[in-house]
């Protein structure tokens, strides 16, 4: 609901360059699986939290049926797949770093390679530590769930270089008539990924670089301070 869905139009751009079928891994409540879906593609749709699945069931049953036949929802672990489709594109939507050990990244990643067609495309986004500081808050501008209630997210974060673990703490104030009337908290932790690392994960993995960008609006990607974030376009060897 709170997510940034700036990455759409570049997930449609790829996925009409690639066509079916496509397969969306830790794929979350549906944010990029439906857009896809609506746009005509086929897509398998993976995601670990039986919660966040419960939670695609039920805007799926608000689609037209034959959006909704495009869609095949999968309980499983993004790190320990196994599918008989071969796919033309496969994407994480910033979710690698739920992958928190080098063990599970590589497991990762092999299972993508191999799920992935001699002509597919598989898109990493990624976050480079050395990017991040030690510690750090943000919020949200504040988000309308019905006409007189809307959310506003903060969050805290912290990163341990050492350990390469970034622990964060959300909360989601739930405003009705400029009050506050409920208050949640979340704690999760993502892995810290340094470039070197990841290049050397996609190298043992069989991958390389086609293109790689900084932001969603295609900016090609340098190893600097300024940009934030690594969107790798990669396909096999």
């Amino acid at each position: 609901m709170l997510a940034q869905n700036d990455d759409i139009p570049f997930y449609l751009e790829q996925a009409k360059k690639q066509n079916s079928p496509i397969l969306d891994l830790a794929a979350g409540t549906g944010r990029v699986t439906i857009p896809l879906a609506e746009a005509g593609f086929k897509i398998f749709s993976l995601e670990s939290s039986e919660a966040m699945l419960n939670q695609t069931k039920k805007k799926i049953t608000n689609l037209s049926r034959e959006v909704r036949d495009r869609i095949t929802l999968i309980h499983g672990d993004m790190t320990d797949f196994q599918l008989e489709e071969k796919f033309k594109l496969i994407i994480i939507p910033n979710s690698f770093g739920h992958c928190l050990t080098t063990e599970k990244q590589l497991s990762c990643l092999k299972c993508i390679s191999t799920h992935l067609s001699n002509d597919g495309l598989f898109i990493l986004d990624l976050f480079p530590g050395g990017t991040l500081r030690e510690k750090g808050t943000f919020k949200d501008n504040p988000v309308k769930i019905n006409h007189n209630k809307e959310v506003v997210r903060t969050g805290i974060y912290y990163t341990d270089f050492i350990k390469q673990i970034l622990e964060l703490e959300l909360k989601f104030e739930i405003y009705q008539n400029a009050k506050v009337i409920k208050e949640i908290t979340e704690h999760s932790k993502v892995a810290v990924i340094f470039n070197r690392e990841i290049n050397l994960l996609l190298k043992n993995a069989e991958f390389e670089i086609r293109e790689q960008f900084c932001n969603w609006t295609k900016q090609t990607y340098e190893p600097n301070l300024n940009c934030s974030r690594r969107i790798l376009v990669l396909c096999l060897k």
